[in-house]
């Protein structure tokens, strides 16, 4: 069975699309845009314990069994940052979302 990917001119808010930096990319959530000044805000995902990350009770993945870590302050990305590609298999379970909503608030 093969996987949907959806590619959008537009970023749409409450949806995932892959951070790229230099060692690849990581999954992240964007839950707030101003396409005016280019400046998309989103929560990093990861799936590597370390300090200034948060761990969720549940994986964003439910294909995958490890564990996963969200980056404990949201960041500000530009649209050259986020791929086009939209990752439809993520989703933030009900017991996170708490967890998500303080880590929104922090900026």
């Amino acid at each position: 069975m093969s996987k949907k990917i959806i590619y959008t001119k537009h970023l749409l808010k409450g949806r995932f699309y892959l951070h790229g930096d230099h060692k690849g990319g990581h999954p992240a959530y964007l839950y707030k845009k101003r396409d005016n000044r280019n400046m998309y805000f989103v929560i990093i995902f990861t799936s590597k314990k370390k300090s200034g990350r948060v761990k969720l009770k549940r994986s964003i993945n439910p294909d995958s069994a490890k564990d996963s870590y969200a980056l404990s302050k949201p960041a500000i990305a530009k649209r050259r940052d986020l791929s086009r590609m939209e990752l439809t298999n993520m989703r933030i379970d009900k017991v996170d979302k708490p967890t998500i909503e303080v880590i929104k608030r922090k900026r």
